[in-house]
C-alpha cells in the first residue's frame, strides 16, 4: 500500500520527503505512541528531512528554474 501511494505521488510529480523506513508508527494512544522507539525515529528523521527539503525549496525559488512539464507520449502495446 505504501509503494502504491508514493508511486501516484511520483507519477503526479510530487516530490516526496525521503525517510529512512516506511513513514509508520503503531500505537492506540499518545503514550503507546511513544512507546515506538522506531517509529518514533523514523518520524523524527522524516521531520528533519521535511525541513530541510522545505528550506532548500524555498532558497532555490528564483535562482533555479522549474522543469517544464513535457506532453505525455503513450506506449500502444496492442499492436
Amino acid at each position: 500500500t505504501f509503494h502504491q501511494l508514493n508511486n501516484y505521488l511520483n507519477l503526479s510529480n510530487t516530490i516526496i520527503t525521503p525517510g529512512p523506513y516506511w513513514n509508520a508508527i503503531h500505537g492506540m494512544d499518545g503514550k503507546e505512541v511513544l512507546e515506538d522507539i522506531e517509529g518514533v525515529q523514523i518520524m523524527s528523521t522524516l521531520g528533519k528531512n521535511m525541513a530541510w527539503l522545505m528550506k532548500s525549496l524555498a532558497s532555490s525559488k528564483d535562482s533555479v528554474q522549474r522543469p517544464s512539464l513535457e506532453n505525455r507520449v503513450f506506449t500502444n502495446f496492442v499492436r
